[in-house]
């Protein structure tokens, strides 16, 4: 059975990350699956994981009352998901993501990785460069996808 450890040394969000650092992450980590059609989470609901997305894809979807679901952005294999928990508890999702298909990823637990970060600097710098990384394709994604959206 693999460990988490070799997990996170290969997905692109830890990819160069200190292995004292990968060993400490991996205790705020499991593995799960979501079937396709499946939510990982809903709009409204307590954030308390984020994903590294290994396998499959995800939907990031809001509601629409005249629409119904709108998916604003796709994410696959080497993905993250989730940034919520940088604010201040509680931490609520906004979207629903919705796995389009058998997705697997690791689920980090929020409180964990934010204890690590605070109790060690340099690992909470180390993950702060790459949310920042993340967060900034995440906004070109989804603005590109609105666009899209709204040509039509």
């Amino acid at each position: 059975m693999e460990t988490i450890e070799p997990i996170l040394t290969a997905h692109p969000f830890f990819r160069g990350l200190d292995p004292i650092h990968l060993k400490d992450l991996a205790a705020c980590a499991s593995k799960v699956n979501y079937a396709a059609g499946e939510f990982l989470y809903r709009a409204e609901q307590e954030a308390t994981s984020f994903f590294l997305i290994l396998q499959g894809r995800v939907s990031l979807e809001i509601f629409s009352a005249r629409r119904g679901p709108l998916t604003l952005n796709t994410l696959e294999g080497g993905d993250v998901l989730g940034w919520l928990w940088f604010e201040e508890k509680p931490y609520y999702w906004f979207l629903d993501a919705r796995a389009m298909d058998l997705t697997r990823a690791l689920s980090l637990k929020v409180d964990c990785i934010r204890n690590k970060c605070e109790s060690n600097h340099d690992l909470g710098f180390e993950i702060m460069k790459r949310y920042a990384h993340s967060l900034a394709i995440g906004f070109r994604a989804i603005s590109l996808q609105l666009a899209d959206m709204f040509q039509a």
